[in-house]
């Protein structure tokens, strides 16, 4: 008999994810839609995660365990998870979130009944460390099953959906999400795997909270606040620690200019989608609008990252005068 192939699968990337990681199993296998799979990528945790992870394995066989021997970093590791995952649909739950026992049942019912929908997610809760979970604020439902890229992109942007409603970890065609270049090593990948998505069909919206997030002192946006310090904390220039965060291979401190690379990242997704050309130039007419918004944050970050790079350049000339006027005196 053939092994039963899952219609949902649930990605679970995690590290050192001990305090958390056994309630966001639960939640998960608390569904009321039964038919899904859980995939668990360990990016080589040093804590209890291995044990928690295999003992719920052992007791459920929709778990599935799979561990990195070294840590690959953030992206890598929910890439595995969408590599591991068989479901004909797939959403990430990252250890420390949880999902309401309907989450799946509804968004699959979205799916089903309508097969243009490509991406469904609902309204989020909010948990502080351990308390209850609280609504947040959503803003008013936005219309994303617009039959046409541009107007959906349109509509995205108008309503500022990047961020506050964390359309990224609603429930995705896994076919459609597999043609994105998925979370790249970027901070905003989220923004941009949304968007790409956005691009390629209909979104839905579930009005009702079904998906609790939990802020804590190890959560990556906590973290990054604490790590970030000087201009670096002032106008949110890319720190080392972010960057190592997605991807440890990435060894060197870079300075970027994260709000003018969100422009570039944008017009270069509009004009590396499948749609038309026409269809192209429509989507790219939203960036200025976006640019004039933010006109304030662009002209700090041009001025702060141009000073950036000459301190840097500075250094390196000092650096480079050390070494020579060393060798100099030991010849």
């Amino acid at each position: 008999m053939d092994e039963h192939t899952p219609r949902v699968s649930i990605g679970v990337p995690v590290y050192n994810g001990e305090n958390y990681l056994a309630d966001a199993i639960e939640s998960a296998l608390g569904q009321t839609y039964e038919d899904f799979e859980i995939v668990i990528s360990d990016n080589a945790s040093t804590d209890r995660t291995a044990e928690i992870c295999r003992a719920f394995a052992e007791r459920d066989s929709r778990v599935r365990y799979f561990r990195n021997e070294t840590n690959l970093g953030a992206s890598p590791n929910y890439r595995r998870t969408f590599d591991e995952a068989r479901g004909e649909f797939f959403c990430w739950m990252p250890h420390d979130d949880a999902m309401m026992p309907e989450f799946l049942a509804r968004c699959v019912a979205v799916l089903d009944d309508e097969p243009d929908v490509v991406l469904v997610y609902p309204y989020f809760m909010i948990r502080h460390s351990s308390e209850e979970p609280v609504p947040m604020m959503s803003g008013r439902e936005a219309n994303l099953r617009l039959p046409t890229a541009p107007e959906r992109i349109r509509v995205y942007f108008r309503e500022q959906l990047i961020g506050p409603n964390w359309p990224i970890f609603g429930l995705y065609r896994r076919s459609v999400l597999g043609e994105t270049q998925l979370l790249r090593p970027l901070i905003g990948a989220d923004d941009y795997v949304t968007l790409e998505v956005v691009v390629r069909g209909k979104v839905a919206q579930i009005p009702q909270e079904l998906y609790v997030l939990r802020t804590h002192p190890d959560a990556w946006h906590e973290a990054r606040q604490r790590e970030q310090k000087g201009l670096a904390r002032i106008f949110g220039t890319e720190t080392k620690w972010a960057a190592e965060w997605f991807d440890p291979a990435n060894q060197s401190l870079k300075v970027v200019f994260p709000h003018w690379r969100r422009l570039r990242e944008y017009f270069l997704l509009f004009w590396r989608s499948p749609e038309t050309i026409p269809s192209k130039i429509s989507m790219t007419a939203v960036l200025p609008r976006y640019a004039a918004h933010r006109w304030k944050r662009l002209a700090k970050e041009a001025l702060v990252g141009t000073v950036q790079w000459i301190l840097l350049a500075a250094g390196v000339l000092r650096s480079t005068a050390r070494r020579a006027l060393r060798s100099g005196a030991n010849d």
